[in-house]
């Protein structure tokens, strides 16, 4: 049995309805339900699923301020997990991670806290005493990928969007606590890298869909979760059958319920 099935087990009794796995983790990370310190595998499988953009926008819609702040070490490790991921050598996991932190960021930004950017750092960046760390990861990974001509631009494009969410969490950049943290980077040079390439080929002359992996990618500027998930995703299935998760799931393209 697959490591991520033992999460995702149902309970005992009556089958209920059949799941993504991408669905029954997130609903598992905004119930509280989730656990902290999954494994490796673990995370590498679910960076392999495609990013149901409207169902975790939905998760974050859905829940208060004070309930999402009660959430916030489940969050906040989702989001460190998706930062460490943008060295991953799978563009998969790479635009899923880059997707992922885009739409968490994006919406708890918009949430009512006292103060909206501290609720960035508090729910997605584990508090004020890691946002540092948090934010020095997201920028040199983004920077890194920005300027890597080999890359394909679709993904490139997705860490200037992710910037871009990070400089605009607020209607008034001025109130904006993140903004600080574009003035301890170069991220001028990798910035125009991306916006003066072409949109289809990279600058290393391999059209975008052609690379191991990236057929997401195509998507990933553009709109999210239109992929099947590549590789094995076994590991998310013990979710399930740990009894962590809420019914069954499937992944929508690999591995078995």
């Amino acid at each position: 049995m697959s490591h991520l099935a033992s999460y995702l087990r149902p309970a005992k009794g009556r089958r209920p309805p059949l799941k993504e796995k991408f669905v029954a983790i997130y609903e598992a990370v905004f119930d509280g339900s989730l656990g902290q310190k999954h494994p490796r595998r673990f995370w590498d499988e679910l960076f392999l699923l495609r990013v149901n953009a409207p169902f975790l926008i939905s998760c974050i819609r859905g829940v208060s301020e004070d309930q999402l702040f009660a959430v916030r070490a489940s969050v906040s490790e989702v989001c460190g997990e998706c930062v460490g991921y943008l060295h991953d050598g799978n563009l998969l996991r790479v635009s899923h991670a880059l997707e992922t932190l885009v739409l968490i960021l994006q919406y708890v930004a918009r949430k009512r806290f006292a103060e909206r950017g501290l609720g960035v750092i508090n729910v997605a960046a584990g508090g004020q005493a890691n946002a540092d760390a948090f934010f020095s990861q997201l920028l040199n990974g983004c920077a890194t990928l920005m300027a890597n001509h080999v890359l394909p631009v679709t993904l490139r494009r997705l860490a200037v969007r992710l910037l871009l969410v990070v400089a605009t969490g607020t209607d008034n950049v001025n109130q904006n606590a993140l903004v600080g943290y574009f003035m301890l980077y170069p991220l001028y040079e990798p910035i125009m890298k991306v916006l003066v390439a072409p949109t289809a080929v990279p600058g290393g002359g391999t059209h975008s869909a052609s690379g191991a992996g990236a057929t997401a990618l195509a998507h990933g500027a553009a709109g999210f979760g239109n992929e099947e998930p590549r590789g094995d995703t076994g590991t998310l299935d013990q979710f399930f059958t740990n009894g962590n998760g809420s019914g069954s799931a499937n992944n929508g393209g690999s591995g078995s319920a």
